[in-house]
């Protein structure tokens, strides 16, 4: 039907509800359109191509009851593969202006420290000791036999940063200490007898490895005057007995000690003493006794007074070097 070039559709149950009947429905919205619209086909052949005006429903739809159980569908992990992306981020160019938050200042209130500290008064003048630049005293060992004073004193000074073992002089080419000072690394030097009297070329050798020391470990030959002079006082030999008894020339080794048990002696010991132009006669500088029982013999005597060797030598060498600051005269 026309209603100004507007064809309306007009579905009379959708716009109202109730008791009444379709026919007095579209008397009351426009009874003028009565049959029209309770004709159907003649309407829509009417209205066709024509454009259509639908109005709002006014039917009350209240919310769905329906309850809707969660899904049991079980949906496996993606397997589609995403690379890593490519896309270049450049840094932030963004400028970030320092923060204008206002803090005000601390309110706590410290009270200064009551403490009194007085300055020094000590008057602490310059030093006047006289340190010389530390040095490391090299030592030198004459020794004719096995060496095993010669061992220990080398042990001794091994970790040492003040003293150390700098040379090993044998009159003997196969004497056992230069097996032990080849052992530690240590130089070696053979004199024979026409060189060591005749000559002071051992006095060369000696400054040449800087020896400011020199010890006397089992050395069988008297020390000629010209290295007495030269190492006075900075020279010692150590003696299997209590001098001065029991020394002299030919006084060593198990001749000393059989001398002991034969003179029935009720002890023995080791003396250190300085060395001079004799045997066995330079000033004593320490002493050690044991006891020589009844029954000992001179090989268990032997044994007492290599004990004691052992262990006082390298002490009293370490203690006679580092009083021995003077240069050596050449």
């Amino acid at each position: 039907m026309d209603i100004g070039f507007l064809t309306l559709d007009i579905r009379l149950f959708d716009w109202f509800s109730g008791s009444k009947s379709p026919t007095s429905n579209v008397n009351l919205f426009c009874p003028h359109i009565k049959n029209n619209c309770l004709n159907p086909p003649a309407f829509a052949e009417a209205s066709a191509g024509k454009p259509v005006y639908r109005l709002p429903s006014t039917v009350h739809r209240p919310p769905s009851t329906v309850h809707r159980l969660p899904s049991t569908v079980h949906r496996p992990p993606s397997t589609v593969h995403r690379p890593p992306s490519t896309v270049h981020r450049l840094p932030s160019t963004l400028h970030r202006p320092p923060s204008t938050v206002y803090r005000p200042p601390s309110t706590v209130h410290r009270l200064p420290s009551t403490v009194y500290r007085p300055s020094s008064t000590v008057h602490r003048p310059p030093s006047t000791v006289y340190r010389p630049p530390s040095t490391v005293q090299h030592i030198a060992i004459f020794a004719s036999g096995a060496g095993s004073n010669a061992r220990k004193i080398i042990e001794y000074f091994k970790n040492a940063t003040d003293v150390r073992v700098a040379l090993v002089v044998s009159n003997k080419k196969d004497a056992g200490v230069l097996d032990i000072a080849r052992e530690h690394g240590i130089p070696t030097h053979i004199i024979d007898r026409s060189s060591f009297y005749g000559t002071e070329d051992l006095l060369g050798i000696l400054k040449k490895h800087d020896i400011g020391f020199i010890v006397l470990a089992g050395f069988l030959w008297l020390i000629p005057s010209y290295l007495v002079q030269a190492y006075e006082k900075k020279m010692v030999n150590i003696h299997p007995a209590l001098l001065p008894q029991f020394g002299g020339k030919g006084m060593y080794g198990m001749h000393v000690h059989e001398a002991v048990k034969a003179s029935g002696a009720a002890e023995t010991g080791i003396t250190i003493h300085f060395v001079n132009e004799h045997y066995d006669e330079g000033d004593i500088v320490f002493q050690e006794r044991c006891a020589v029982l009844p029954e000992d013999t001179p090989a268990d005597i032997a044994r007492k007074v290599q004990r004691l060797e052992h262990l006082y030598f390298p002490k009293v060498v370490e203690k006679l070097v580092s009083a021995s600051n003077n240069p050596i005269n050449f």
